[in-house]
C-alpha cells in the first residue's frame, strides 16, 4: 500500500460525488446502518458501514438519468481512474522486468468498480470495527479517503495508521496481483477503525478482469518462474477466487493461502 500524488481537479469532484451519493441513499430502506443495539452485540463484518457500489453497467445506466446529481462527476472521475490504471499497468510490468504492455496484454485489470464507503459514528467503537481486517480480492485498488483517518495497514506484525495526505490517492496491491507475480508484489492486510465522533468517507476503485474473462484462469506469470523460483500458487479465475473469499471472509484467514501449491 502506498501513496500516489498529485491529483488534479477530479479530487474535488469526487468529494462531492461521495457526499451526495451517501445523502441520496435511503439508509432506512437498505438496512445498512445498524442501531446502537446492533453495535453493542458483536464485532460486525461491515461494522455499520454503508456501501454504495458503482460498476461500469451502472455508469452506463446513469446516461439515461441526466437529473442524477453526480452523474457527470462520477463519469469524469472514472475516466481519470482508467487513465491512471493504464499508466500503473505499464509501471508495474516494468517493475517486474517484463515488457511495459505485459499486464495489459493478459487483461487482468480491464474492468473497474467504484465503491463509495460511509462509516457513521459508533457509540461504542471499542466493540466493533468500521471494517474488519482483510486484503483486497482485486488485482489493484486505488483509494481516496477523507481527512478523518482510521485506516490501518498490518506491517511488521503491527497495525500502522495510514494518515490522510491531501491531494493523494492510496495504491493497493490486491491478492490476485500477488498470485500472478508469485509473491514479488504483496497484497496488504488493512482495516478501518470505528470512531465515536464524526463519520468517515472513502472511495475505492477496484480493477478486475473484464466480464468476458471472469472464468479465465490466472496463475503465476511464466516469465517470472525458474527452477529456483517455482510457482507458489495454482491457477484460479477471478470468479473462483471471489467465491472462495466470500465463503472464507468470516473466518478471518487468508483466502490466498487456499490456492498455494
Amino acid at each position: 500500500m502506498g501513496y500516489l500524488k498529485p491529483l488534479d481537479a477530479s479530487m474535488s469532484n469526487l468529494k462531492r460525488t461521495r457526499c451526495i451519493c451517501i445523502l441520496q441513499m435511503d439508509a432506512k430502506a437498505s438496512g445498512s446502518i445498524p442501531s446502537t443495539e446492533l453495535f453493542r452485540k458483536t464485532t460486525l463484518p461491515l461494522g455499520g458501514m454503508l456501501w454504495v457500489s458503482i460498476s461500469r453497467m451502472v455508469l452506463w445506466t446513469l446516461k439515461l438519468y441526466p437529473s442524477f446529481a453526480v452523474r457527470k462527476e462520477v463519469s469524469e472521475y472514472m475516466k481519470h481512474m482508467i487513465k491512471l490504471r493504464d499508466v500503473l499497468s505499464e509501471l508495474l510490468s516494468e517493475a517486474l522486468g517484463l515488457s511495459s504492455d505485459h499486464l495489459a496484454r493478459i487483461e487482468c485489470m480491464e474492468s473497474e468498480h467504484l465503491s463509495c464507503l460511509y462509516y457513521p459514528p459508533c457509540p461504542e467503537p471499542n466493540l466493533t470495527l468500521g471494517l474488519l481486517k482483510h486484503s483486497d480480492t482485486t488485482f489493484f485498488t486505488t483509494v481516496v479517503q477523507d481527512d478523518k483517518g482510521g485506516l490501518q495497514v498490518f506491517h511488521q506484525d503491527q497495525w500502522v495508521n495510514v494518515l490522510p495526505v491531501p491531494g493523494a490517492l492510496l495504491a493497493n496491491i490486491g491478492d490476485l496481483m500477488q498470485l500472478i507475480t508469485n509473491d514479488k508484489f504483496k497484497s496488504a492486510e488493512h482495516r478501518v477503525l470505528a470512531r465515536c465522533v464524526g463519520s468517515r468517507v472513502s472511495t475505492a476503485c477496484c480493477f478486475f478482469p473484464s466480464s468476458s474473462h471472469l472464468f479465465k484462469p490466472y496463475g503465476p506469470i511464466k516469465e517470472l518462474l525458474s527452477e529456483t523460483n517455482p510457482p507458489l500458487y495454482r491457477e484460479v479465475s477471478n470468479m473462483e477466487y471471489t467465491t472462495a473469499y466470500q465463503k472464507n471472509v468470516r473466518h478471518r484467514t487468508s483466502t490466498l493461502a487456499l490456492f498455494k501449491l
